[in-house]
């Protein structure tokens, strides 16, 4: 791929861009990939599924009979009948769901994310490309098959992770309701009503993987294909609404090198980041310069946000875990 310097060149000659602009280029804001969270979400979801299934088709049928070799029906307790019977069915409970979730259906999965990630990062750096040079630069994924090797790896574990953790939790929920003496008649819906806790926590890790694994695939895609063709500088962007973090905010229209990025790393790093790098190509020109860069427009952003942090304040429809995250801030 030719480098930056020689396409703008080239578009130039070839009058796909005008020798000399009268306004700086309006450039398009990236969109981060919502829909593929959703999408990847949804097939996280059903590989995860059959883990539920099974433990309330085989241990919570057994429940009653552990709670009796427990002792917690008086003068039947054996510990060692009650510890066997619970190994015994998480062992089938396990067992079960790997012959219904395979390593294999795992990894296809999780190498459908980057392939989705990379055609929409295409789009969106193609979008970009096209206001400031007049042309369109991606057209393959050639330089990427690393990026989404590790993608998919990394994937893969924190998949798999999930119903691990899970099995693992409900042998601990049973273990600590005996060892709370739960009444026997109580025991079964009690490790029941654990267990649905349990389950919520595992579906919100697999949202929040599926948000956070999405835009840090995007990131890198975006990092490795601006990187590529010489690009060595970055404009932050952010979503520029009442959501954004306020050490995201501070970065909005600022310009860092790919070499060494700024305080927060590069956008799409940080956890659940959903802020974009928009290629600065300030140093081919004025042409290529847009206007909204820079500590004034970064003031002037910063003081619209926070305005419309307010409204949403007053409004009481600001988001709760922003509420946290500002008492936090006020605490500090």
């Amino acid at each position: 791929m030719p480098d930056i310097d020689t396409m703008a060149e080239v578009a130039k000659q070839g009058g796909l861009i005008p020798k000399k602009r009268r306004k700086p280029p309006r450039v398009p804001r990236q969109r981060i990939p919502r829909t593929l969270q959703a999408r990847y979400y949804s097939k996280i979801y059903k590989l995860l599924k059959p883990a539920r299934d099974l433990v309330r088709a085989k241990l919570f049928p057994v429940l009653p009979s552990i709670a009796t070799s427990a002792g917690l029906v008086p003068g039947r307790a054996d510990a060692a009948a009650w510890l066997d019977r619970l190994d015994r069915t998480m062992g089938e409970v396990q067992e079960a769901y790997g012959r219904l979730v395979t390593d294999d259906d795992v990894e296809t999965m999780a190498a459908e994310l980057p392939v989705m990630v990379e055609r929409w990062q295409r789009a969106e750096g193609n979008k970009v490309f096209r206001s400031l040079i007049g042309i369109d630069v991606f057209q393959s994924t050639e330089g990427l098959a690393e990026v989404m090797e590790v993608a998919t790896r990394e994937n893969v574990a924190l998949i798999k992770s999930i119903s691990t953790e899970y099995f693992s939790e409900i042998e601990k929920i049973v273990m600590r309701n005996v060892r709370a003496g739960v009444r026997a008649e109580n025991f079964a819906s009690e490790v029941e009503a654990a267990s649905r806790g349990q389950w919520k926590k595992g579906i919100n890790r697999a949202k929040l993987i599926a948000r956070d694994q999405t835009n840090k695939a995007y990131g890198e895609i975006n990092r490795v294909r601006q990187t590529q063709m010489g690009v060595t500088s970055y404009i932050w962007r952010t979503s520029q609404d009442e959501r954004v973090r306020e050490s995201h905010l501070d970065l909005e229209g600022l310009s860092f090198t790919w070499e060494k990025g700024s305080d927060e790393g590069h956008p799409g790093q940080p956890i659940q980041c959903r802020c974009t790098a928009e290629p600065d190509l300030s140093h081919l020109g004025k042409d290529f310069a847009p206007e909204d860069t820079g500590e004034e427009y970064n003031k002037r952003v910063r003081t619209e946000v926070k305005a419309k942090l307010k409204k949403a304040e007053k409004g009481g429809y600001l988001a709760a875990w922003k509420k946290a995250e500002l008492r936090k801030q006020e605490k500090e």
